[in-house]
């Protein structure tokens, strides 16, 4: 039951960076009078801002662990609810009714038994393969709520909430109206955002930054991690301290990375003298690593730029397992070679102190978000070839050998070829996006679009999702038969449609065993480019209907792709009267 709730989960968050903190810091906060308040008083809003690197994220884990630890007792005795949500810059597809649904399932977790009304939830939606609405989840959440005498919700990064949808205003608005409904408290953070300051106008306010003590604190701590004659210079010692003390910690964090291998006393004092202050600070840290980088051995170098260069680019965070298959990837070799696989250690470590491991969510990753919006900026300078070396490297990971068995029988089956290559499903679920950005396309592209047997394999863990209430031949739900031209189509790639245009004797319109064209999945997702050119040929009809008697029109209509639907339109031949199996009109 809870599962089907949602499989998000936070604790593994809340363990890495409680966990990466440095011992003693945040004290000033939790012994503040505005937290001490907030802590007594039930219904209480703490709204905590602060600049990028300022230490939020670590401090909403510092209050979660106070929380936790300060009313154990109620919390086994189930008197004290205490939920979290930890947002990400990587995390842009969350809407605010997964967010609930996180808080309940928390809230509900701990209760000796699952509440009544959340199992009436689960019974109400199991069958249907539904999902329930936003007022339903709101007041289920409230049912629960009812059942602690104490309830605290904390909130990190709001303002890296992606706001898709009014996403996060309703969830927010969702959670200001649990407090004054169910007398829950909030603590929040975010960066400054004159749109979630208005909407906690009235909260308790913090600023959070960078205190001396903290900063002094982490410095003390990690020290050791420099050259063994720095403590042989105690004046060194002390203007290492005195340069950083000032900074915020992520830049303290950069700044004494860039130290760590200094050779000589005069190099370590270079270094300190020209470290950056001020707004742009973080930015030249950055700028600094990637320098040092490139001042690294050519494969060491050329190993931190593929690394970066995943990281950067990737649709979703990649496990440090898949990101070592990606590594791994020679191009023109037909198998996968666990004798390429690089340690992770060495991973990190050519990379200058820009990457970090998650070891409880399984995630490699950047160190912080502006990392993350530095790269955004200046990417076109470190990995222009970026996109073309990652549509070169998901095909040819598709094109093993082992794929040309095609479309897996059973479940069992799929499931032991995502297991055995863990880099399979990302690469067939988004080989396409970066074919798309690449100029020129690999030719790596085209030779695996036309493998009918290796497209059918990648099309089945493109589309094969395995659901949380059922799972038997859940692999076999999808459609076969698909070619090169459908997933070309599905992915937008005009410059593959354009090259497979040129074989002789290929159908255009053909469909997949669900009845679908190109056609269909370019107009159902949207990608007009695609769309004119089929349109564009004449031999293709825009009223081919599929298993649902959906036509192309159908899909982009019911998707919201209001640019595909007039091209269409304008064609004059597509019938906006139609009616599909459930007599709906594409209007």
């Amino acid at each position: 039951v809870l599962k089907w709730l949602t499989p998000t989960d936070y604790v593994s968050q809340q363990h890495d960076y409680f966990g990466s903190r440095q011992p003693g810091t945040g004290e000033w906060l939790l012994n503040s009078k505005e937290y001490q308040n907030w802590l007594n008083t039930a219904a209480e809003a703490l709204f905590c801002e602060g600049i990028p690197g300022a230490g939020k994220t670590i401090m909403t884990s510092i209050v979660i662990d106070h929380l936790t630890t300060k009313f154990i007792h109620d919390l086994e005795n189930l008197n004290t609810g205490v939920a979290y949500v930890y947002f990400s810059y990587c995390q842009s597809d969350e809407k605010a009714d997964d967010l609930l649904l996180s808080l309940l399932k928390q809230l509900a977790q701990i209760r000796s038994s699952l509440p009544d009304c959340v199992t009436a939830l689960y019974e109400q939606h199991k069958d249907k393969g539904s999902r329930p609405s936003l007022e339903v989840i709101t007041s289920t959440l409230q049912s629960v709520i009812s059942t602690y005498s104490r309830t605290f919700i904390v909130i990190d990064a709001l303002d890296e909430c992606p706001n898709i949808n009014d996403c996060r205003m309703r969830f927010l608005a969702e959670i200001l109206s649990l407090r004054y409904k169910s007398k829950v408290n909030i603590f929040a953070t975010s960066r400054p955002n004159a749109e979630i300051a208005k909407q906690l106008e009235g909260s308790t306010f913090i600023e959070i930054c960078a205190r001396e003590e903290d900063v002094r604190k982490y410095l003390v701590g990690n020290m050791v991690r420099l050259p063994n004659f720095v403590y042989e210079d105690v004046k060194l010692k002390s203007d290492i301290e005195a340069t950083i003390i000032d900074s915020v910690f992520l830049l303290a964090k950069l700044c004494l990375n860039s130290l760590v291998h200094k050779l000589t006393i005069n190099d370590v004092r270079d270094a300190l003298s020209n470290l950056s202050t001020g707004s742009e600070a973080i930015n030249h840290a950055y700028k600094d690593a990637m320098e040092r980088i490139e001042r690294q051995p050519p494969e060491k170098k050329e190993l931190a730029r593929r690394v970066l260069s995943w990281i950067i680019y990737a649709k979703r965070q990649l496990s440090p397992t898949e990101l070592q298959h990606a590594l791994a990837v020679k191009h023109g070799h037909l198998e996968l070679d666990n004798r390429n696989f690089i340690n992770i250690e060495n991973i990190v470590l050519v990379c200058a102190g820009l990457i970090a491991v998650d070891k409880e969510t399984n995630v490699i990753r950047l160190i912080h978000y502006t990392a993350q919006d530095f790269f955004e900026r200046t990417r076109m300078e470190w990995f222009p070839a970026a996109e073309v070396e990652i549509a070169k490297t998901c095909t040819s990971y598709l094109s093993f050998r082992n794929f040309e068995s095609g479309f897996c029988a059973k479940d069992t089956d799929f499931e032991e070829r995502l297991s055995r290559y863990l880099f399979y499903s990302y690469a067939a679920k988004n080989w396409g996006h970066h074919a798309r950005n690449a100029s020129p396309l690999p030719q790596e592209v085209i030779a695996f679009l036309e493998c009918d047997e290796k497209v059918q394999a990648s099309s089945q863990a493109l589309m094969a999702s395995k659901p949380a209430w059922r799972n038997s031949e859940y692999s076999q739900q999808v459609p076969k038969h698909i070619t090169g031209l459908h997933l070309a189509a599905y992915f937008g790639i005009e410059t593959a449609m354009r090259t497979v245009f040129g074989e002789q004797g290929l159908d255009l319109d053909a469909s997949d065993d669900f009845g679908r064209t190109p056609l269909s999945y370019a107009a159902g997702n949207g990608y007009e480019t695609i769309v004119n050119l089929l349109l564009g040929t004449y031999v293709v009809s825009p009223n081919s209907m599929d298993r649902d008697g959906q036509t192309p029109l159908m899909w982009a209509a019911k998707r919201g792709h209001s640019a595909v639907v007039k091209q269409i339109l304008v064609d004059g031949r597509g019938d906006f009267n139609v009616r599909d199996r459930y007599s709906q009109t594409p209007l």
